[in-house]
């Protein structure tokens, strides 16, 4: 435990296929008080079935990999991927979640973003999802990056330290 940390007092912040996986563990998660996701696949498969074109496997079957934002994500990985309904999996023990998503993002369409927040009405009246102006899946600019960041903060405080003033 590191010095001065209180551990009745955490929250996740995730983005992408890192927010997936932290819905898959929330069994694992019990101490953990609140959520922000930036961009969060929900259901990665959508993304394979949509993105994965006939020339694409063609070209993963002869090199066992495909490449994905500069790296390669090996035929493994596509063929491993679970098929986990992450927002209903996240809804079973409800945390206030923070959604940041662009409207336009072409690579983790909003939608998946809004798949969490459907999955918490009803349960949660603390989750909220916020639109923001970007096309960009990884929210990239000096602007995005500190909305990104006083909007997790800001959300953090709120459920962290509730007895604080905002």
């Amino acid at each position: 435990m590191l010095p001065g940390c209180d551990p009745t007092r955490i929250a996740i912040v995730a983005s992408s296929y890192g927010a997936y996986t932290t819905a898959l563990a929330i069994d694992a998660l019990p101490s953990i008080r609140a959520f922000v996701f930036w961009a969060p696949v929900s259901h990665p498969q959508k993304l394979v079935d949509r993105d994965m074109t006939p020339a694409a496997w063609q070209f993963i079957e002869k090199t066992g990999w495909i490449e994905h934002f500069g790296q390669r994500m090996g035929r493994g990985f596509i063929d491993g991927l679970p098929d986990f309904d992450a927002p209903a999996k996240l809804a079973t023990l409800p945390r206030p979640l923070l959604v940041l998503h662009g409207k336009g993002d072409k690579h983790v369409p909003i939608e998946q973003g809004r798949a969490y927040l459907e999955a918490m009405k009803g349960i949660d009246g603390n989750s909220q999802l916020i639109e923001l102006e970007t096309e960009d899946h990884g929210m990239r600019s000096v602007a995005m990056n500190d909305r990104l960041v006083e909007e997790s903060a800001k959300w953090c405080r709120r459920f962290l330290h509730p007895e604080a003033k905002a």
